[in-house]
């Protein structure tokens, strides 16, 4: 027990606590009822259909997803983690299914999902810690291999095509380039020399910490 006598909680039961009270969620209106996506980091995430009349939900996929975006009648669900070592993604293509919605195909991407922005046709581009990718039909294309030295945080991509990625310190743009694309990098003059230090990139130029 707690010192103030109350019963303790195991590990287990904590992360499964903070993940139903504090999961950030996406909620997302579909025939029939709901899809609702949880993402509680390393401590686990979900995708759920839940039906419009009362009743119980389903689970459709038992790890993190972040972003749902429609795709016709059908809908994108867009996931993953990265933690310490790990980074994994994962696109799923959910459609409507006997009884409610189910997953109908599932893509793994490179890394895990960190931003997604949308092309000037509205095709999907998912930048992931390792990669850059644009969704193509079921599955994606790879658009570069991009090993980025800090979380990638936003991302557009220009009229003419050029992907711009910014991450804590850096900006990567990705110029097409031969029917592929040119990486060119653009860093502050503090910046000229970097490493990491505990998973995260530090500045160790002239003005670096």
């Amino acid at each position: 027990p707690t010192p103030d006598g109350r019963p303790r909680r195991s590990n287990e039961a904590w992360a499964i606590g903070y993940a139903r009270d504090h999961a950030r969620r996406a909620v997302m209106t579909v025939d029939g009822g709901w899809l609702v996506a949880f993402d509680a980091g390393e401590y686990g995430g979900s995708l759920w259909w839940y039906p419009s009349q009362p009743g119980p939900g389903r689970k459709l996929w038992d790890k993190n997803v972040q972003w749902l975006r429609r795709r016709g009648s059908d809908v994108l669900a867009i996931g993953g983690l990265a933690h310490l070592d790990l980074s994994e993604g994962v696109l799923l293509r959910l459609a409507p299914s006997t009884g409610g919605w189910g997953v109908a195909t599932r893509h793994s991407l490179m890394g895990a999902p960190q931003v997604l922005t949308d092309d000037a046709a509205g095709q999907i581009v998912i930048v992931t810690a390792a990669s850059v990718e644009r969704v193509r039909g079921d599955a994606t294309e790879v658009l570069a291999n991009v090993r980025y030295p800090d979380l990638p945080h936003s991302a557009i991509v220009t009229p003419g095509g050029a992907i711009a990625v910014a991450v804590r310190m850096f900006v990567n743009v990705l110029q097409p380039a031969g029917g592929g694309y040119r990486s060119e990098w653009y860093l502050p003059p503090r910046c000229l020399t970097f490493e990491m230090r505990e998973f995260e990139c530090a500045c160790t130029g002239p003005d670096g910490a």
